[in-house]
């Protein structure tokens, strides 16, 4: 199916936001699976929670699918992030 992606810098954050046009998705059902489980795959949500500084799924604009937006706070001139 088709997907959206948009990348945008607001104020201090750098935004990333994917929308398909599919079915709603369960929110509580996506989890990142245990680092112990050592097997190849599903590191995708372990991996954007632990890069990311915020993850949430938003209602898209037209409320049609899933809209899921990262944010990742950029660093100031004085270096501090």
């Amino acid at each position: 199916g088709e997907i959206a992606v948009e990348l945008r810098r607001d104020g201090e954050d750098f935004v990333v936001e994917l929308q398909d046009f599919a079915a709603p998705v369960d929110t509580g059902r996506v989890k990142g699976r245990d680092l112990d489980d050592i097997k190849p795959g599903g590191l995708g949500v372990h991996l954007i929670r632990e890069i990311m500084d915020d993850v949430q799924f938003v209602t898209p604009p037209a409320g049609v699918g899933n809209l899921l937006q990262l944010r990742k706070r950029l660093q100031t001139k004085a270096g501090a992030s």
